[in-house]
């Protein structure tokens, strides 16, 4: 093959990770061991077409390596027409980047064109979200006010450092219950396949397609959760899920699609409870928990910073003596220190909530009671947490990471 075609070939290809939202690491990045981080590969090294790499596109993809190397848009765009949720995970995407920055309503192609046109102003006019010096005040004026009952809480003399906040917000989607459906049609296409894997052989089309949607769902394994459940690994899988025997398909499969699919940022999402309730079902135990964090984090700003003259952070030399809460706390502060300069890391980190103020949470009174019921338990209308057959943090689970394991590298493998 030709460098052109390896060119065009790459370009065609990249253009559908970007359209379905798939993991580039794996096939335009390398990891460097020694920086701890990714850096940009070319798809076909030395502009040589080679078939290994084809047969793993084909299977990211769900398509044939002929359709790969013919750049058959047609054929790209198969799952987005049978699945729309992909295309408007897209928009989605765009919407919530541009209102978590934007008051201004978020501007059609047709407005930018216009703009540059008949203005002279560099950019589109828009209006910030949040004032941050605003949000800075009014945290020295909190920090002042619970000073006069905690003393000591104000540090009269010193520097607020490393100031940062997260919030969230709510924005409108006219397309939300469209995405979520299809969100919803996607995950279930992907369980008829995946039993029909176990009972029976599948067609070219249908290996094609679940392909797909085991990774653009990112759907796991859910004993070795690193292991994406595409055709070849359910194949290698069958005998062992078979004897395992569970009815249940979240005793063998995780959607991590859902880690980063978060339709509540939408005003719509609340409309139609019986749709909440489906997605509901699907995410993992943490559902209603991400929610109840969001319905905290619209109505306040989580403030994080240092004190200048902030104390040492206290780390446990003997973790094992301390709860599993108190661990994780303190691994997520060591975490969350690689974001501080280096001068300031290993001092106290200083949370607190800043309530925000009617301005900032215009037209949000609608949905905040539709969040609060939702979450409420439900004997009083809540949703109702999907009762698993199977919890994947026991040691039941646990044990079944050996014959997983096997199962995908021992012996000879499809």
């Amino acid at each position: 093959m030709t460098n052109n075609k390896a060119e065009s070939v790459e370009k065609f290809v990249k253009s559908l990770f970007t359209k379905y939202d798939l993991d580039e690491n794996d096939f335009f990045c390398e990891y460097d061991y020694e920086t701890e981080d990714f850096f940009p590969k070319p798809l076909f090294l030395n502009g040589v077409i080679d078939d290994n790499m084809l047969k793993r596109l084909s299977v990211c993809l769900g398509m044939s390596k002929d359709e790969i190397l013919n750049t058959d848009e047609q054929a790209g765009n198969r799952y987005a027409e049978k699945y729309p949720f992909f295309r408007l995970y897209q928009d989605f995407i765009s919407s919530q980047e541009w209102y978590s920055k934007y008051k201004t309503t978020m501007p059609t192609a047709e407005d930018l064109l216009i703009n540059a046109i008949f203005t002279e102003n560099e950019g589109y006019p828009v209006e910030k979200r949040y004032d941050v010096h605003s949000v800075k005040k009014r945290l020295i004026n909190k920090l002042k006010e619970i000073d006069k009952e905690i003393p000591g809480t104000y540090h009269q003399n010193a520097d607020i450092t490393n100031f940062a906040f997260r919030t969230e917000i709510l924005f409108s989607f006219p397309k939300c219950y469209e995405m979520v459906s299809s969100f919803i049609n996607a995950v279930n296409s992907y369980k008829e396949l995946f039993y029909k894997v176990l009972e029976s052989d599948l067609s070219e089309s249908e290996i094609n397609e679940l392909n797909f949607l085991a990774h653009a769902l990112e759907i796991r394994d859910v004993a070795l959760f690193k292991i994406t459940l595409d055709y070849a690994n359910l194949l290698n899988l069958k005998e062992t899920l078979i004897k395992e025997n569970y009815s249940d398909f979240y005793s063998y499969a995780r959607i991590d699609k859902t880690k980063n699919f978060f339709p509540w940022r939408c005003y719509e999402f609340f409309e139609n409870k019986e749709l909440v309730q489906e997605l509901i079902n699907i995410y993992p135990y943490n559902a209603k928990h991400k929610m109840r964090e969001f319905s905290i984090l619209v109505k306040n700003f989580s403030v994080r910073f240092i004190w200048s003259d902030a104390d040492p952070m206290v780390l446990y030399e003997d973790l094992e003596k301390h709860p599993y809460e108190t661990i994780e706390t303190y691994l997520n502060l060591v975490i969350e220190s690689e974001s501080i300069v280096p001068e300031q890391r290993g001092l106290e980190i200083t949370r607190i909530y800043i309530e925000k103020t009617s301005d900032e949470t215009t037209n949000f009174d609608k949905c905040f009671s539709k969040l609060n019921e939702m979450l409420s338990p439900p004997s009083k209308g809540g949703l109702i947490l999907p009762k698993r057959e199977l919890d994947t943090r026991s040691q039941e689970n646990r044990n079944r990471l050996f014959s997983h394991y096997d199962a995908v590298f021992g012996g000879n493998k499809q």
